[in-house]
């Protein structure tokens, strides 16, 4: 037995479809009783070949929309054909009459049977949803059967094919542009098969007085194969919203024909802009049973396979769930498919007799084409059929007046050729033998460059100073095409090698004119200020003895610090510091008066002092030391703050650790104004004592961004940026605070 369960979520329209189909074993035998008093039998004869019985209910909508699908068959009037309708549930001749007349088709037949068991044994199930259809051929056999509602072209083709007739074709081809995400779509899979496993699981009975727990549900796997199903009716669902095709057929003919489904299903929906959101849609937790058919599908105890799909046209988004059973999963439908998700040209058929196409618009009488390519925006249409909200585009056939001017390919590409104006004339097939044509004139030439978007890196961070000119990383696009320099465009560079604002000038060349304006941002390097701020070793050493501040003298720079103490060694090193060519030791013992003395000079970072102007270093004893970096002009482009240590050997020593204790992770982040106290504590060795010569020191590497006092380590948030927040202590031991300013 196979079943079918269709839905469709539209704003509030859904519809639910369980539908059955079989193989007939045996012949029906049956006598219907019409209201004008004539009796039909099993065996069709004389003139007539087919009788198309119709079981239904009155008063069913479902059975009333076959009937009405009647008129417009091609066979209504054919009188080889009854068309029979028989009441279901064996109403009385008066009531049977009064329905006949609400429907208003002389050519049907109505009819009432005693025999309730006719319907089950020509259709070979136990249940069927209404309205439910036989086609019996003369020797009484059903030829054809089917449930719920119908297409005329279904029906017309099942008749066709009973007769031997040749079935003529209504169909046409149409595309539109849009895209399939089937990433988002597969993410649905886990989302329903949690929803199974829930305690969710239930809906509401027929009555709407009891939830029906769905306890033990199987997980759905997910099928490649129906996968393809719904990819193709979520194309479908764009133009036709609803479970039959755009072609006539019912939404199953989509399913492969070499893998038998047991059981079939669909649920349909549009304008969810992601999984979730159409997920919850369709769980419809709010809803009596009437309301739940979409929940009763992702809950469907009957299916074990399931395929979703999204398209999205023009940012409204569609989306299809297609379910199946089958007893043994093939490779194909655990083969992953590979969809590409960028927008591009999807084509359908659709029916004439579905649609009644009748027109088509073009977008305007003039088209605008520079010199690359384009496409006409041409023949558009706004169909008139169920819940077609977008666009589709017509196989349109193009004619050049002068191709010289432009060439147009069969796509509807235009390729500007040189400036000028001509005419082309589009013609395209509508529906039936309908041919649309329209005149359009396309004026081609340059465009200006003023109009493309250009995307340009400007974080501050990306450019610093070299002393070279620099060419900032951009891109510049027209109607999504990106353009090339030298061939779209030439790019002129004013102030683009020192700090501040530069700015450039894109000028357009050959299909374009007109220019197109960009800037950026140089931030000073350590480059810069080692350039701007270069001194005499003299005026760094003067300042030093005197004591004074000098910009040059940082602790960031260097970040000179002790490598080792011993009674009579003391051990330096420091960082190396772009441009230095050597680094200068200078050093003496602390006291008032004493001058810095030079030890050394080095090529390396660290550096072990033993003695001072020849004397040997003494154990417990005070010293102060410093390293300037030196570029290969001898010039001081940095020099160390001091550091003031202690020999081994004596009463006092050094601090050993320096911790932040106010500070997580040495990150710190701070709104434009406000305020923070950086805390800290340090570890001296046990029984000594702290000499103290200057005690721990704070220093911001960017005044600008944030400044630091000194002594206390109040730091107060200048503007938005990022610096560091350097915090030492007289003998070189440092943390480094990283701040960002909001």
């Amino acid at each position: 037995m196979k079943k079918f369960y269709i839905l469709c979520l539209w704003i509030c329209i859904i519809c639910c479809v369980n539908r059955n189909n079989c193989i007939y074993a045996e012949n029906v035998n049956y006598k219907l009783e019409c209201t004008d008093g004539t009796i039909i039998d099993s065996t069709p004869n004389g003139v007539v070949k087919l009788n198309v019985i119709i079981f239904g209910r009155i008063g069913c909508y479902n059975t009333k929309t076959v009937l009405e699908n009647l008129k417009y068959t091609k066979y209504i009037n054919d009188e080889r054909v009854n068309f029979i309708y028989v009441d279901s549930d064996q109403a009385n001749i008066e009531d049977i009459s009064m329905f006949e007349k609400q429907i208003n088709n002389s050519n049907v037949k109505f009819c009432r049977c005693d025999n309730s068991m006719i319907m089950w044994r020509m259709m070979g199930i136990s249940s069927v949803t209404f309205p439910a259809i036989a086609y019996v051929d003369t020797t009484g056999s059903v030829r054809d059967k089917s449930t719920y509602i119908v297409s005329k072209s279904t029906m017309d083709r099942a008749i066709s094919n009973i007769l031997g007739e040749e079935m003529y074709d209504t169909n046409f081809e149409v595309w539109t542009y849009g895209a399939l995400l089937q990433n988002d779509a597969r993410n649905m899979l886990n989302l329903i098969n949690d929803f199974r496993h829930s305690e969710d699981a239930w809906y509401w009975d027929e009555d709407d007085s009891r939830k029906i727990k769905c306890d033990n549900l199987n997980s759905l796997t997910y099928d490649y194969e129906l996968e393809k199903v719904a990819v193709t009716r979520a194309i479908e669902i764009t133009a036709y919203f609803e479970h039959e095709r755009p072609n006539g057929e019912m939404f199953d003919s989509a399913y492969p024909s070499d893998i038998t489904y047991m059981c079939k299903g669909e649920n349909i929906a549009s304008g969810y802009e992601d999984e979730k959101a159409v997920f919850e849609a369709w769980k419809e937790e709010n809803e009596k049973y009437d309301g739940q058919g979409h929940r009763r599908n992702m809950l469907e105890k009957d299916y074990n396979a399931i395929g979703i799909a999204c398209f999205v046209v023009n940012g409204r988004y569609f989306w299809v769930q297609e379910f199946g059973y089958v007893d043994k999963f093939t490779s194909d439908q655990k083969q992953k498919k590979n969809y590409d998700e960028t927008y591009k040209k999807y084509s359908l058929k659709i029916s004439d007799e579905i649609m009644k196409l009748d027109e088509a618009y073009c977008v305007g009488d003039c088209v605008n084409v520079p010199f690359q390519d384009k496409y006409v925006d041409n023949l558009r249409l706004y169909c008139y059929g169920k819940y077609s909200y977008i666009q589709l585009y017509f196989p349109t056939i193009y004619y050049v007046e002068n191709s010289n001017i432009v060439k147009c390919n069969e796509e509807g590409e235009l390729f500007g050729l040189k400036e000028g104006i001509t005419t082309i004339t589009l013609k395209a097939k509508i529906s039936g033998n309908f041919v649309y044509e329209k005149k359009v004139k396309v004026i081609v030439n340059k465009k200006d460059i003023a109009e493309a978007y250009l995307d340009i890196d400007d974080d501050e961070d990306d450019y610093e100073y070299t002393g070279k000119p620099i060419r900032p990383d951009f891109f510049v696009s027209y109607d999504y095409i990106e353009l090339k320099e030298g061939i779209d465009y030439e790019v002129e560079y004013k102030n683009n090698v020192g700090p501040g604002k530069c700015e450039f000038i894109i000028r357009g060349i050959g299909r374009f004119k007109g220019v197109l304006y960009g800037s950026f941002y140089i931030k000073k390097s350590e480059l810069w200020y080692e350039k701007e701020n270069r001194v005499d070793i003299s005026e760094v050493i003067n300042a030093l003895n005197k004591e004074k501040l000098l910009k040059q003298i940082e602790f960031g720079k260097l970040k000179f610090n002790t490598n080792g103490i011993k009674e009579n060694s003391v051990g330096l090193k420091w960082k190396k510091v772009a441009s230095a060519k050597k680094y200068v030791i200078y050093g003496n013992v602390c006291g008032k008066g004493k001058k810095y003395i030079k030890i050394a000079t080095v090529n390396k970072l660290k550096y072990v002092i033993k003695k001072i102007s020849g004397k040997k270093l003494k154990k417990g004893t005070n010293y102060k030391f410093t390293c300037l970096a030196l570029d290969k002009d001898g010039k001081v482009i940095t020099a160390a703050k001091a550091v003031h240590v202690v020999t081994a050997g004596g009463k006092f020593g050094n601090v050993k650790e320096l911790n932040l204790t106010n500070v997580v992770n040495k990150k710190l982040t701070l709104k434009k104004g406000k305020t923070f106290i950086v805390k800290f504590k340090i570890n001296i060795p046990k029984g000594k004592s702290i000499a103290n010569h200057r005690g721990v020191r704070f220093e911001s590497s960017d005044m600008d961004i944030a400044k630091v006092d000194v002594k206390n380590g109040k730091i107060i948030a200048k503007k938005k940026g990022k610096c560091k927040i350097f915090v030492y202590t007289q003998n070189g031991c440092y943390r480094v605070v990283s701040l960002k300013v909001n």
